[in-house]
Formats: C-alpha cells, structure tokens, sequence
C-alpha cells in the first residue's frame, strides 16, 4: 500500500491531493486493509467532488478544477483496491474518468476523449493537439503498465509534453485500463496496437511530422522496446523502465513461495490481502485463471531482440528497481548506444529523490530530463 500512496502523491505535481490531504485520508486506513482504503479514498472523492460542484455553480471553476483533479485523484486511488471485474470498479472508473474530464474541461487544457479502432473493440485514450504547430508537430505516445489507466498517463509524462508543446496520445493498449470488460486481455505483441494506433492518429490527420517517440512506464517499458523493434516511425524511445526479457524478470523478482500460493485459490487472500487483489487483477488483466495460463499466455514470449532496435534511446531505472531490471536496463543502453550515440542512460538513486519505481517520487526531476532528451533527438 506504500506504493499505492507514493504513487498518489506523486500526482500533485500536476493538479491532484495535496500532500496534507493525502496523509489525512491516510490516517483513517487501517494498513493492509484494501477495503479500508478504497472506503476512505472514495469517501474523499465525494466530498472534493461536492465542494467542486458547488464552486462551479458559483461560477469560479478555476478552483472547481483543482478540486475535480483531487476528487480524479481519490477516486482513481480507491479504484486501487477494488475487485476489477465488480461492478463498484466500473463505477469507480466511470467516477474518475467523468471528474478528471470534467476537471481538464475547466482547466482549459483541450485534451480530447478519443477511442482507436481494434480487433472489433476500441483502445480507450486522449489526444491532445498542439498549440503551437499543430499536426506538424512531433509526437509523444504515452504507454503505461499492466496497473494504469489513461488518466494516469497525464500524470505519467503528458502533462509535461503538452507544456512542451507535443502533440499527446496516452493510450489504454490491450489488457489496461478498462478494456479487459470489452474482452481485450494484455499481449506479448504490443507492437500490433501500437501500431494500430498510429496508423488512427495518421488516417485522422492528427499528427502529420514524421518524428514519433514514445515513453513506456512500467511494463510499458517492455511494450515501447517492443513497438519499435517492428514500427519503424517511431523515432526515439524513452523506457521506464526496460525490459527486454520478461520472464527472466519474473523468476528472478517473484519469490516462489508467493508463485505456488496463487495456485492455491483463498490462500493468499488469508495471508495479505493485497497482495491477493494484486494478483486477482493481473489474472483478469491477462484473461488468465492461473499462473501457468499467464507464462504461456503472455510472459515466456515477452521478449525483444535488442538487436531489432533502431533509434536513439533513452533507458531509465531507478535504485529502488531489482538486480534484474538493473542488469536489463544497462545492457539495454550499452548495446544500443553502439548504434546510436544520443542513447542516454539515467539512473536516480535516493539523492535524486526519484529512485522508486517509474520515478513516482519525483515527476519534476524526471519529466524535466526527459523531455530535455527527447526535445534533443526529435527536434
């Protein structure tokens, strides 16, 4: 649940919880207890949605803004502990996704709702367009992990590219967000809807530059490594962090005593129940019923050849990351930067105050090198 927080507050850089308020809300939970969690952080979406509403009937919706991203914010935590295929999820997602709309509309940042046509279904995401050159812009193609939703991906890196002036898609891939209720389940071949999505934003006249780069976060790392090893109008790519051998990262990082307890259904929900409804949720994510479905579904094909990559890279991990991740992630930039000069390496330890995972600690540090790098090889 430390991370859950972490990651909460790491959201205020960018219009969300005060610090404060976080820790109130905090106070109230009873650790290790995701019903307590998701009661109170919900609770607390109510009362900063009223307060919102009451504020834009009054006319001022600058300060309903800010109180509609804290009211995303605390909906979007509680959703963190809620069984993901109940119907309490899906009214949760509807809550976040109304306010955090609501809460951009009234901030005036023209983020618009777009669906990208797949595999009969669509892949949930916004598009933002440039102010400042329009479709001739350059690209930034946000991707997220197994865990986030498109609204996450403003936090994650969109916010900062629309400041830069980029045009923005943050986009739901298969098996994110909600798009395990429309039957679409996380793939070993991102490379499909990546692809997929660009060829939308192209046909649409979104986006008519010809310099694309894409940041991964979390396993989003693996799923941009992979996109470029197959599309090559991606540019340049940012990973958060790299991985190019997935299972290798799941044996090393899993201990095997928390591998043979999801096998053994109820068990881990008496031991830690948070660790159980993280499992739960991977399950439903990947639309497996257990861990032997997942290995041969999804992981022990998560590979990229390195080798296939051909544009400048950035490869960032932080200290809080396992040994194996480290490795990956050095041995991602190394091999690279043979080819590609500009390839960055960054790693932030706890000096920098951004070593945890995806750099949740500190977004101003990390959102501010980054796009100085990508601002460097796409210009």
């Amino acid at each position: 649940m430390d991370f859950y927080l972490q990651w909460i507050l790491g959201y205020q850089v960018y219009g969300g919880l005060g610090i404060g308020e976080c820790f109130s809300v905090a106070s109230r939970i009873k650790d290790g207890d995701p019903d307590s969690w998701k009661s109170e952080f919900y609770k607390y979406g109510t009362f900063q949605e009223d307060v919102a509403l009451s504020l834009a009937n009054a006319g001022n919706q600058g300060a309903a803004s800010k109180r509609l991203f804290a009211a995303f914010c605390s909906y979007r935590a509680a959703s963190m502990c809620a069984s993901p295929s109940g119907d309490e999820s899906k009214e949760m997602i509807l809550k976040f996704e109304h306010t955090f709309q609501l809460a951009m509309d009234y901030a005036h940042i023209l983020v618009e709702p777009i669906e990208v046509p797949f595999e009969n279904s669509a892949l949930p995401g916004y598009f933002y367009k440039s102010t400042k050159a329009g479709a001739m812009a350059p690209l930034i193609l946000i991707l997220g992990g197994s865990d986030s939703f498109r609204e996450d991906l403003y936090y994650f890196g969109g916010a900062e590219a629309i400041r830069r002036g980029y045009n923005v898609a943050m986009v739901d891939l298969p098996g994110q967000g909600r798009t395990p209720n429309q039957g679409l389940h996380l793939r070993y071949d991102m490379e499909v809807p990546v692809t997929a999505t660009i060829d939308w934003l192209v046909a649409q006249d979104r986006i008519k530059s010809t310099s694309i780069g894409v940041y991964g976060v979390s396993g989003g790392g693996y799923f941009a490594m992979r996109a470029q090893s197959f599309e090559k109008r991606i540019r340049a790519i940012a990973l958060s962090t790299p991985i190019y051998d997935m299972q290798t990262v799941i044996e090393k990082q899993i201990p095997k005593f928390l591998i043979a307890l999801t096998r053994i259904k109820g068990l881990l929900a008496l031991l830690d129940k948070v660790a159980s409804l993280g499992v739960d949720t991977y399950f439903w994510r990947v639309g497996a019923d257990n861990y032997g479905q997942i290995i041969d579904r999804q992981v022990s094909k998560m590979r990229v050849d390195v080798g296939t990559i051909d544009c400048p890279i950035l490869s960032i991990c932080g200290a809080g990351e396992s040994q194996e991740i480290r490795n990956q992630a050095l041995n991602f930039y190394e091999e690279v930067k043979k080819r590609y000069p500009e390839s960055m390496y960054r790693f932030y330890d706890t000096n920098d105050g951004a070593e945890a995972h995806c750099q949740v600690n500190n977004f101003q540090l990390a959102h501010q090198e980054l796009f100085d790098w990508f601002d460097s090889v796409l210009s």
